[in-house]
C-alpha cells in the first residue's frame, strides 16, 4: 500500500509501505515530510523484506493538525548523499471521529494491538508498541506477548461478563 492508497486520520498510527524499481533499499534511504503551517512531521523509512516501510506513530500523529497538508517523500543516496523528490502533493488528514466513537474498553484495544503484534511478528518478538494514553510495550519474546495475549484475553471475557450480568467464578492465574 503507498501513501496514495491511504487515508491518514488524526492520532492514529500511519503505516504505508513503497516498493519503488529506480531506489533500491541499499542504495537508498526514503524519508517522508509533512508540513500543514508550522506543524511538522518527519520520519524515516524502515527497510522490510527490501521494501521501504513508514510508521508514524499516533503519538505524532495526534498532534498533527487535521485538514490538507503537503507531504514530500525525498531519496537520499547513501554514498553520495544526492537528494531526489520522489512524491510531493498534498493529501488530507481527516480528524479522527472513529477514536471519539471507539466504544472499545481499553482492555479490548490493548489486546487487539498485542494480536497486531503477534500476527506481524511471529518467531521474531516484539519492539516496542504505543497504546492508548501514550504508555508503550517495548520488546517483549514470542512467548512473554503470548502471556500478555492471554491475560488481555481473560480481562476481556472478565468485563464482558460483567456487563452481561454473569458472575461465574472463574479460576485462572490472573487476578484484577
Amino acid at each position: 500500500m503507498k501513501i496514495t492508497d491511504i487515508k491518514l486520520y488524526q492520532g492514529n498510527t500511519w503505516m504505508w509501505e513503497e516498493s519503488l524499481e529506480d531506489y533500491s533499499v541499499l542504495e537508498y534511504d526514503l524519508d517522508v515530510y509533512f508540513q500543514r503551517g508550522t506543524n511538522k512531521i518527519t520520519s524515516r523509512a524502515s527497510i522490510v523484506n527490501s521494501i521501504f516501510r513508514f510508521n508514524i506513530p499516533s503519538t505524532e500523529t495526534a498532534q498533527f493538525p487535521s485538514g490538507v497538508c503537503d507531504i514530500e517523500i525525498i531519496a537520499t543516496h547513501k554514498t553520495t548523499n544526492a537528494v531526489t523528490t520522489i512524491f510531493s502533493s498534498t493529501k488530507k488528514i481527516v480528524k479522527s471521529l472513529a477514536a471519539i466513537l471507539d466504544e472499545r474498553t481499553f482492555y479490548e484495544i490493548v489486546l487487539e494491538n498485542i494480536e497486531i503484534a503477534i500476527k506481524d511478528n511471529i518467531g521474531k518478538g516484539f519492539g516496542q508498541i504505543t497504546m492508548p494514553g501514550g504508555k508503550s510495550i517495548t520488546y517483549k519474546s514470542d512467548k512473554e506477548l503470548s502471556e500478555l495475549h492471554a491475560k488481555y484475553k481473560y480481562l476481556v471475557q472478565q468485563e464482558r461478563d460483567k456487563q452481561n450480568g454473569r458472575s461465574k467464578v472463574r479460576i485462572h492465574k490472573y487476578y484484577l
